[in-house]
């Protein structure tokens, strides 16, 4: 266990441990530029709003990125400026050395004067930030090991997750002809180039049309709806579909999955995770509307599937399949709001008011943080 701790009491740890630190108030102040910027854009900007959304998660991986290298560059000019201090340290006890043999006691009075003078700027130099940076750097491996456990975790459950999902393609069957030729001609009318079929499944655990598939997309829908929906309401929903996988969401959703398993402990990261997705479904429903129906038809679309939802709300679906309905029946609501009322702003998930309190207790640990970057060196020195 000692060993372990040991592995993780190294300068490269502790620069990703005061990066993740800095991530909390990075994330939180994006996210809340994010928030207030989306409240100023009316719905039928669905495209913007989500690289807006998105653009924000990349940020604060870059941000991320980028501190780390600041901070690991701050490490090493300290570790030159340490070396420096150690070689004139030493320079400094032979000059006294080599006047003490020589008998200049003058000279040797001025410079033990000389070196009692720095004491007190050391003294000076701690306070009550420091303090709390070392109270941080000793928990700091033992943060870091469950930091990095529990994020392995979360990335090998993802792929799991992918796994079983790909494996769903199985248990479906051919779809009928009928819904072959009208998803023929969505995909022509959508532009849609990508390998993509089409196909039905008798499982219970799929009540919702939905979307999977790395290499050959393929749209899954629930043979049971195809007796209780019109032909409208099938091709605005095949559209929907084809529209996840036209924009590559499948593989975006994957990285967007990646990230938050790297920042589980971030409640920044999953609220801006949380706006992505709705700004994907809107994104989708847009395409849906204007090919394949007009947005009443689309709405009570959208509405029957929330009864839908309700009914089927205690069977999961498969976590890593673009559904149709989403998870919850609120959001279904916010998308029929989104695609009656376009030039109404939509609801966001937090207001600025939460975030500000966010930021005030971050930046208050930022006071120990922004000493941890300044201590970094001398606490590598000190391993050494």
């Amino acid at each position: 266990m000692n060993a372990l701790l040991e592995f993780f009491d190294t300068s490269l740890w502790q620069h990703v441990f005061w990066t993740l630190l800095h991530s909390i108030w990075q994330s939180a102040l994006i996210a809340m530029v994010l928030l207030t910027c989306l409240s100023f854009l009316p719905a039928r900007r669905s495209r913007l709003r989500y690289a807006m959304a998105y653009g924000a998660l990349i940020l604060v991986v870059l941000s991320s990125a980028v501190t780390h290298g600041i901070i690991a560059n701050a490490d090493s000019i300290n570790i030159a400026e340490y070396s420096i201090a150690m070689v004139d340290s030493r320079m400094h006890d032979s000059t006294i050395a080599e006047a003490g043999h020589a008998g200049v006691h003058s000279n040797d009075v001025g410079l033990h004067s000389t070196d009692a003078g720095h004491e007190p700027v050391a003294e000076s130099s701690q306070s009550w930030w420091q303090s709390t940076s070392t109270v941080a750097r000793q928990w700091q491996p033992v943060a870091i090991a469950v930091w990095l456990a529990i994020s392995c975790v979360l990335l090998f459950r993802n792929l799991v997750l992918v796994v079983r999902t790909e494996k769903l393609k199985a248990i479906t069957e051919e779809a009928p002809s009928s819904i072959q030729i009208q998803f023929k001609k969505l995909k022509d009318r959508l532009n849609c180039t990508l390998p993509v079929e089409v196909k039905i499944s008798n499982s219970e655990s799929l009540f919702s049309p939905c979307v999977f598939g790395i290499f050959r997309a393929t749209v899954v829908v629930p043979a049971a709806m195809l007796t209780q929906l019109t032909s409208d309401e099938i091709e605005s929903v095949l559209a929907h579909e084809l529209a996840h996988i036209k924009r590559y969401d499948f593989l975006f959703n994957l990285l967007q999955l990646a990230i938050g398993s790297l920042y589980f402990f971030n409640p920044a990261i999953h609220l801006i995770n949380r706006q992505i997705r709705l700004e994907r479904e809107a994104c989708c429903d847009a395409a849906a509307v204007k090919a394949a129906s007009s947005d009443m038809a689309y709405a009570k679309t959208l509405s029957k599937f929330a009864e839908w939802v309700h009914q089927k709300r205690n069977i999961d679906q498969p976590a890593m399949a673009m559904s149709f309905t989403g998870s919850q029946n609120r959001k279904l609501l916010d998308r029929v709001r989104r695609v009656l009322l376009p030039e109404k702003t939509p609801y966001t998930i937090s207001s600025a008011w939460g975030f500000l309190f966010v930021l005030f207790g971050t930046f208050l640990v930022l006071a120990s943080t922004s000493s941890g970057t300044k201590a970094i060196a001398s606490y590598t020195s000190a391993l050494t």
